[in-house]
């Protein structure tokens, strides 16, 4: 009898599909991200997210103040807590100032009062890396509704070249474990659901244009006024 109950499981187990589904899965819960960029904290812009990718790029002037909204929602039927993030940047070196989830001013955009983004440790300005964490999200959660959101603001440098491009990345690294009973039951590429959002941006830095001087040779028009002088003379002289 148990030889076929083994074989039984066995066969369900074959016939049961392995799949990848966009987000991070925990337990229950099914986490989805967006990152989005603004310059003047108003219109924002995405270039890659789970759902709905922008494909945009945001176009800025060296010295201007950049704005990363990121939000964080969770489709699942289960609740998802302690929530860590990675971040990276690319071309670090021209950002000269960088401010993640201000404590009562960016880490909580959406309102709530209750779950906030917070730093796990100093940003690397030199790797262009920084950690963070999301105390909770809820379940059922969407873009739209019940959603966290907290905010990073950053400055171009003001030498940065240009066309220079840079693409900022979020990933959920960590979160509630998966059940043991889904992973046999269920089985899914676990390593791909990573929850990946990005941002990306363009800098215009042309080089001011060079005002070339020209020399213009006038033709010369009227008498000659040495022709003048000299015709007198030349007349008393014969």
């Amino acid at each position: 009898m148990k030889k076929v109950v083994f074989v039984l499981m066995a066969a369900v187990l074959i016939a049961l599909p392995s799949f990848t589904s966009a987000g991070y899965s925990s337990g229950g819960a099914m986490l989805l991200t967006r990152l989005e960029v603004s310059k003047d904290n108003t219109n924002w812009v995405n270039y890659l997210a789970e759902e709905n990718s922008g494909d945009q790029t945001l176009t800025v002037l060296p010295g201007d103040t950049v704005y990363f909204r990121l939000k964080t929602w969770n489709t699942g039927d289960a609740p998802s807590i302690n929530i860590t993030f990675t971040g990276s940047y690319t071309n670090p070196g021209y950002i000269d100032a960088l401010d993640p989830f201000h404590p009562g001013v960016h880490d909580d955009l959406d309102g709530d009062a209750t779950f906030y983004y917070a730093l796990t440790g100093l940003p690397d300005m030199t790797a262009g890396t920084v950690s963070f964490d999301l105390d909770a999200v809820a379940n059922g959660s969407t873009d739209l509704l019940n959603y966290q959101s907290g905010e990073m603001v950053a400055r171009v440098a003001a030498g940065t070249p240009d066309q220079t491009v840079m693409l900022t990345t979020v990933i959920i690294t960590g979160a509630s474990q998966v059940a043991w009973w889904k992973k046999l039951l269920f089985p899914r590429a676990y390593a791909d659901d990573s929850a990946t959002t990005q941002v990306r941006i363009l800098v215009s830095n042309p080089p001011a244009a060079t005002a070339q001087m020209t020399t213009q040779t006038l033709p010369v028009t009227g008498p000659d006024p040495i022709q003048l002088i000299m015709s007198p003379v030349m007349r008393f002289c014969q």
